[in-house]
């Protein structure tokens, strides 16, 4: 489920090609994809014109460069890191399962791979007991907009 904004948006549009949404439905169907376990997977240093993806890692081409080629350079990275408090973690497995970035592991614990984690938060939105935490790393200033 993609999504596109400004001139992106207007071209496919044009084209016949999907539809217009109200911001109202496009906020309620980002909701739904995140309930999903969807990535949300955008640029973040571009201001005007820009896409927002939903992608799962099964089929997502921008998922397989970062999990399968190696090319985490595809997409800009978080502001933001997850941290684990393992005196919270019982184990349950939901993270794992949730991380489109096979990042997170158990080992009657999670441990989550901070190479390979681009910290969408998928896992700490449905963490039963709020193990999982999204601490800011970087200020906003490290964002470039052109």
């Amino acid at each position: 489920m993609c999504m596109q904004i400004g001139q992106f948006a207007e071209a496919v549009l044009d084209r016949g090609l999907g539809e217009r949404l109200t911001r109202e439905e496009a906020l309620k169907r980002l909701s739904e994809a995140e309930e999903a376990g969807l990535v949300h997977l955008m640029r973040n240093n571009w201001k005007k014109d820009m896409f927002i993806c939903n992608c799962c890692s099964c089929c997502c081409t921008g998922l397989f460069m970062i999990n399968e080629a190696g090319y985490a350079a595809s997409y800009a990275p978080s502001r933001f890191r997850v941290r684990l408090d393992e005196d919270l973690c019982t184990g349950c497995g939901i993270c794992e399962d949730r991380c489109q970035f096979h990042a997170i592991t158990m080992n009657g614990v999670a441990a989550i791979d901070t190479e390979n984690a681009t910290d969408a938060g998928n896992c700490v939105i449905k963490c039963p007991v709020e193990a999982l935490v999204l601490e800011e790393v970087r200020p906003e200033s490290h964002i470039r907009i052109t």
